[in-house]
Parts: C-alpha cells; structure tokens; sequence
C-alpha cells in the first residue's frame, strides 16, 4: 500500500494530486473552490494535526496551496498508512461541500 500511496489519494475525487510520485512524498491538495483554498487546506492540516493520528505540512506547487505528506519511516506499513488514509477521509468530510 505504501507505493501506491499517490494512486490513494488521486482515486479520491476530494483530493487533487499535484506532482508525479516518484519516491516517498505525495503532493495534493484538495478539491475545493480556488479562493477556499489556501483556508481549507490551513484548516484541514489543522484537523489532523489536532486529531493526533497523522501530521502533514503545508507547501506550495507551482503556486498552488497544497498540503505534503511523506512516508519516510522503513517501519511503515500497510496498516499505519490504512489508518493514515481513515484520518484523512475522516477529515476531510468535516470540511464545507467542494467545489
């Protein structure tokens, strides 16, 4: 599940994939109205921060706020990143309806 990570998140359509994954890091943001964006994003990686199950940090890609989610650790598997994706599905349905 963890080299496929990029797929996840793009077979969700709450989600945009930003950048091709190459390697350990996944570029997204989500799929919201653009001037909501750069609020939803801030606010979503709040909430899973806040959460405390999975932490994220925000960035931008070619001028678009999105959020940065490595998987680094070679102890990581397929369990910590199904429950990584629950927290994240969890969250993002708690944000206004997209766009």
């Amino acid at each position: 599940m963890r080299s496929c990570w990029g797929s996840i998140v793009a077979s969700d359509d709450r989600f945009r994939l930003l950048a091709p994954v190459h390697m350990c890091v996944v570029c997204f943001t989500l799929h919201v109205a653009e001037e909501e964006l750069g609020a939803a994003v801030a606010a979503y990686l709040q909430a899973l921060q806040d959460g405390g199950v999975v932490y994220m940090t925000a960035t931008y890609y070619a001028g678009v706020p999105a959020i940065r989610a490595a998987l680094v650790n070679w102890r990581t598997t397929d369990e910590d990143v199904a429950i990584v994706w629950e927290e994240m599905q969890q969250q993002v349905e708690m944000l206004p309806a997209r766009v």
